[in-house]
């Protein structure tokens, strides 16, 4: 069973910006919990080349803990609304930490 830390606090973020054609279109899909300074999220861009055109990132303290290439979601944004909102609990659950500190994804 996945471990998930828990927050008294957490919102969610989402936010598109269209493209001339479908590989420019982006987006982000960020859980964020404040009281730890904590984000992890789901973006489509091109600020990562080697990571493909979407990766997951986690985020803490204004730093980049860790990033990994993930599996594309095309289409509509509704598209990859609804497939991207499956994924938090599970992403969540895998993360590694040393006490309060994430420290990158697990398997």
């Amino acid at each position: 069973m996945l471990e998930i830390r828990e927050s008294t606090i957490a919102r969610v973020e989402i936010g598109f910006t269209a493209g001339n054609n479908v590989d420019d279109d982006w987006y982000w899909f960020n859980w964020i919990e404040p009281e730890r300074s904590f984000a992890l999220g789901w973006h489509r861009d091109n600020d990562h080349p080697e990571l493909g055109p979407t990766h997951v990132q986690i985020n803490q303290s204004d730093s980049i803990v860790a990033r990994k290439p993930v599996k594309p979601i095309e289409g509509h944004p509704g598209a990859m609304f609804h497939g991207r909102l499956e994924q938090p609990p599970r992403t969540l659950g895998a993360i590694e930490w040393d006490g309060d500190q994430a420290i990158g994804f697990g398997e």
